[in-house]
């Protein structure tokens, strides 16, 4: 199976894109040396996603006291952060949207969605706590993680929705039923995607091993908070479960490699923060 996988992937000709802008606005967030003029430049080069910018700026998650009326101020108010991380997700969500992956009855796109965005804020906090400076790679990484499920529901439709009806009847989880039926994960088809549209590799790792933390290489740090975070999103996204139990996750690869070289994580601080890290993560998914 794996090979009839990787063959189709191999002659697809047409492949949904992701915008240009936001392969920009990724290198400026890698750059050391980035300004906001640079950023505010990059944006106007779509004045369509510069006004959906402003109406999300305006919004109400951000409850400002005025409004602001220009991009510029924006930037100012919120700051480079902020505004790249609602031009990412508008932009992975048009992709998504390309993709198909809205209109499938068989997917819940609302859960898929909603597990982006909160794996990609709980990123962004995690990366405080074990004081990494990141200056908005981690909101894009987890907002990508699972890229390879919207490829793989497209490109593979009955294989897609099969595996998930394995994995329902095994009672084992969907990454495995895809080793075991396809031979080749969501993991690894999100990281062939990403080397298509040329995303930088410290992107492209977080998305291929954030089940396999402690395998990467390069930009195991990275990695290793979007798997924690993935994870820590799962289990409160988790509905079937009542008592939301962080404690298992002390055992996970992605905790051993965030604990590494000295560094610690107050899980108690975390569990303590998750509810308004959950609510702000689903008000700013209500307004994109």
């Amino acid at each position: 199976m794996r090979d009839k996988i990787l063959k189709k992937l191999k002659e697809v000709e047409e492949l949904p894109t992701i915008s240009a802008l936001f392969l920009e606005i990724t290198k400026l967030l890698q750059s050391k040396t980035s300004s906001m003029a640079e950023l505010s430049r990059a944006i106007h080069k779509d004045p369509s996603l510069a006004s959906k910018v402003l109406k999300v700026a305006n919004s109400a998650c951000y409850g400002l006291r005025k409004k602001v009326a220009s991009l510029q101020l924006a930037l100012v108010v919120l700051g480079m952060k902020e505004i790249a991380r609602i031009v990412s997700t508008i932009s992975v969500l048009d992709t998504i949207k390309e993709f198909g992956g809205t209109k499938q009855k068989t997917f819940d796109i609302r859960f898929y969605w909603r597990h982006s965005v909160m794996t990609g804020c709980l990123a962004t906090y995690l990366a405080k706590e074990v004081k990494e400076n990141f200056k908005g790679e981690c909101f894009v990484a987890g907002l990508l993680h699972d890229i390879g499920k919207i490829a793989l529901l497209h490109f593979f439709p009955e294989d897609f929705i099969e595996i998930r009806k394995k994995a329902a009847e095994r009672e084992i989880n969907v990454y495995k039923e895809e080793k075991d039926y396809l031979g080749i994960t969501h993991s690894e088809i999100g990281g062939w995607l990403a080397e298509k549209w040329s995303l930088p590799v410290h992107l492209i790792t977080p998305i291929l091993l954030h089940h396999e933390p402690d395998k990467a290489e390069t930009s195991k740090i990275l990695t290793g908070i979007v798997s924690f975070a993935d994870e820590i999103s799962l289990i409160y996204m988790d509905d079937t479960v009542e008592t939301k139990d962080l404690g298992p996750l002390a055992n996970s690869p992605a905790f051993a490699v965030l604990t590494g070289e000295g560094k610690t994580l107050d899980m108690a601080k975390i569990e303590a923060d998750l509810p308004r890290i959950i609510r702000e993560a689903d008000e700013f998914m209500s307004v994109c």
